[in-house]
């Protein structure tokens, strides 16, 4: 596979994955009745199904087994415990309507994984990731703004429509007393 059609097939694959995620507050929601540790617990319980059905059908169960260390195990359950935490939160947030900070929350993660990466394990940037990353930075701030504009005109709203009732029921009793 040529290296054109595998970058294509990569960005392919992430728009995709962007999009699903996207759908599966959709889904999320509309199981809003189920208590959202269940709907975990379910998605983690068909996943381990499925992964399992597919290893045992590619026959590679037993190499699996044979090649996992104490060491890989540990770092594979702590990684397994954040995720569940990370889509906890995901659909407590996709049930109760917060879909905008999630999806703030989920552009920021790469900041908190580049943050990580240079300052726990001294990783440097060449200057082209660099330079991505202060775009990237930039263009998350412009949309926080927009998101924090829309989410100051929710709460204006909020605050204003009491008042605007309090001033309608005051006109209509004005009619009432006059008329």
């Amino acid at each position: 596979m040529a290296l054109a059609s595998r970058h294509m097939a990569a960005a392919c694959a992430g728009i995709m994955a962007n999009v699903l995620l996207g759908l599966s507050a959709l889904f999320w929601k509309t199981l809003g009745a189920l208590p959202p540790l269940t709907l975990l617990t379910a998605r983690i319980i068909a996943s381990l199904a499925a992964l399992l059905l597919i290893m045992g059908t590619l026959g590679r169960l037993r190499a699996l087994a044979q090649r996992v260390s104490q060491r890989d195990l540990a770092i594979h359950v702590t990684a397994a415990i954040l995720l569940a935490c990370n889509w906890l939160t995901f659909i407590w947030e996709s049930i109760q309507g917060h879909v905008v900070e999630s999806g703030l929350g989920y552009l920021l993660a790469p900041f908190v994984a580049i943050a990580a990466g240079c300052l726990v394990f001294g990783e440097t940037m060449s200057r082209t990731r660099l330079v991505a990353v202060l775009v990237y930075h930039q263009t998350l701030s412009a949309t926080s703004a927009l998101c924090f504009g829309l989410i100051c005109l929710a709460l204006l709203l909020m605050l204003c429509e009491p008042v605007l009732a309090r001033i309608v029921g005051a006109a209509r009793g004005n009619r009432q007393d006059a008329g």
